[in-house]
């Protein structure tokens, strides 16, 4: 399953050219980006639709940030904006570790 969108995090190597990853990043961002945007809102459609969690939740409010950093990423091809979104990418994912795995034994 997580084979199958390797198309989009990896370009082609078995090419003989140079492969520039920078040209291949922004050429895909849009992919990249809206399908996180679209999964994050699955996820809360879920939550509210099938678990019944209420509209504004803990939960929610952290995937609506992701659901907002996938919209920016997918709309914007500034450098400076997708250094931030990649900045904040890092710190959450610390973040989650330091809070929620350290806890979990991990």
């Amino acid at each position: 399953m997580l084979w199958e969108p390797r198309w989009l995090c990896f370009p082609d190597f078995s090419g003989t050219g140079k492969v520039d990853l920078k040209e291949f990043y922004y050429r895909n961002h849009r992919w990249f980006f809206g399908l996180l945007a679209l999964l994050m809102l699955l996820i809360i459609l879920r939550d509210i639709l099938f678990r019944s969690v209420p509209w504004i939740s803990q939960g929610n409010a952290v995937t609506g940030g992701v659901l907002l950093i996938g919209v920016v990423g997918a709309i914007s091809r500034k450098p400076w904006i997708h250094a931030i979104l990649a900045l904040l990418a890092a710190t959450a994912m610390l973040i989650a570790l330091f809070t929620f795995g350290l806890k979990l034994g991990y």
